[in-house]
């Protein structure tokens, strides 16, 4: 499977069969073919833990997030993620050296990994602190609360639809000039959230085992609906602006107020190489592999495709190893192997074909039977002279397994 976007380029056969927005990235190198969709719908968008949720259930909607009347419950509820190093360092008074007294962190980051993290199971549960930023008063009219968002580099409009939407919120991650989150750091925020019990405002998608993995908790994803999509507004994002969502100006970054709309939902899609078709329909029909046509005429319904989350959610990812993507595939092949044999080819399984090459066979046994005859009248002369001086020079046990051999052979 060649997904690496350095390799898109490289005329090798694979196939991915979910796909959020790629096609855009790929499709000038020529070796994707046209997409189809695997029967998925993804989505794209914000959500809070279901006990943020629960307390206050106008955060749900940007009718309750938006404008100067919310703007100091933005402030107060969404706090700032906080490294294991900084709350060491400016706020643990012990600076994390004791672990008794001390439920948050269990020691000091020995680690750049550790000092970098937000959430470090039985070691450092995380923290949300109350910034300068966070801090509504008559000196500060302009205090935000935090939200938890990917580099600029993503395809994400975060600034575009926080600042239209009149939302006030800003990342204050380290990545990039928006102040982006890493994707892992992203999940351990949320597992900060889900362990001290904080409010966050997270961007993040569907499906994603992440979000599975804390169904029907009281950390459950709970989407926050924006505007409703529009024709303009998608007409307007499905240019290519990576060098505006990453300029160093606000302004240039926030974009127009016409792409503020929420993010629709998205049929995900089967990306297929050029090579996997040509390279099945290559030498004669019986001798064609049926993968292509397979991939092609094999979809998977939103629900099915659920238990593929669902399992792969149950796994610890830390202890799993590289592969168990394929193992929870294989697994779930292995039970639903009578409908996928359904919508196999109408010619699948391939029939072996005998060919008969009546001609040459009778040539080769002619042929045969001729240097079998030989060797059968050289054996019996060999026999006959055995006593000829020139016979017996030449090593009569020589000759004898040279003739035998040569009847073997015919």
């Amino acid at each position: 499977m060649c997904l690496d976007r350095r390799l898109y380029s490289i005329s090798c056969p694979f196939s991915a069969t979910k796909s959020f927005q790629l096609k855009y990235q790929i499709s000038e190198s020529g070796s994707i073919l046209p997409q189809q969709s695997n029967g998925v719908i993804g989505r794209v968008g914000y959500y809070i833990p279901a006990f943020t949720a629960k307390k206050d259930s106008s955060l749900l909607s940007f009718y309750g997030l938006r404008g100067e009347n919310n703007r100091e419950k933005m402030a107060k509820t969404f706090r700032e993620p906080t490294t294991w190093l900084y709350y060491c360092n400016s706020i643990d008074e012990k600076n994390c050296t004791m672990p008794s007294t001390n439920s948050t962190a269990r020691r000091y980051p020995s680690t750049d990994e550790e000092k970098a993290s937000y959430f470090v199971p039985q070691l450092y549960e995380g923290h949300f602190r109350e910034t300068e930023m966070h801090v509504c008063n008559t000196n500060n009219t302009e205090c935000k609360g935090s939200v938890v968002g990917p580099s600029c580099s993503w395809n994400t409009h975060l600034e575009n639809q926080m600042f239209w939407n009149e939302i006030h919120v800003e990342s204050t991650g380290s990545h990039g000039p928006n102040n982006g989150y890493e994707y892992h750091h992203m999940m351990q925020i949320w597992r900060a959230a889900n362990a001290t019990n904080s409010d966050v405002l997270f961007w993040w998608w569907e499906p994603h085992y992440f979000v599975e993995k804390f169904a029907g908790s009281e950390s459950a994803f709970q989407r926050v609906t924006l505007p409703t999509p529009s024709g303009e507004c998608e007409s307007y994002r499905s240019r290519d602006f990576l060098e505006e969502k990453c300029s160093l100006d606000n302004e240039v970054r926030r974009g127009k107020k016409i792409g503020s709309c929420d993010y629709p939902p998205i049929p995900l899609a089967k990306l297929l190489s050029r090579g996997l078709r040509t390279g099945s329909s290559t030498g004669t029909p019986v001798l064609q592999s049926p993968a292509y046509d397979f991939i092609m005429q094999t979809v998977v319904d939103h629900f099915s495709f659920w238990t593929l989350v669902n399992r792969l959610a149950t796994i610890d990812e830390h202890t799993s190893g590289p592969m168990i993507s394929r193992e929870v595939v294989c697994h779930w092949v292995h039970e639903n192997l009578d409908e996928l044999l359904y919508q196999s080819p109408h010619d699948f399984p391939r029939q072996l074909e005998t060919t008969k090459h009546v001609i040459l066979s009778y040539i080769c046994y002619c042929v045969s039977s001729f240097a079998a005859f030989a060797s059968l009248v050289t054996l019996f002369l060999v026999i006959k002279w055995k006593d000829a001086q020139v016979l017996k020079a030449a090593q009569l046990c020589v000759l004898y397994i040279v003739v035998v051999g040569k009847q073997f052979v015919c």
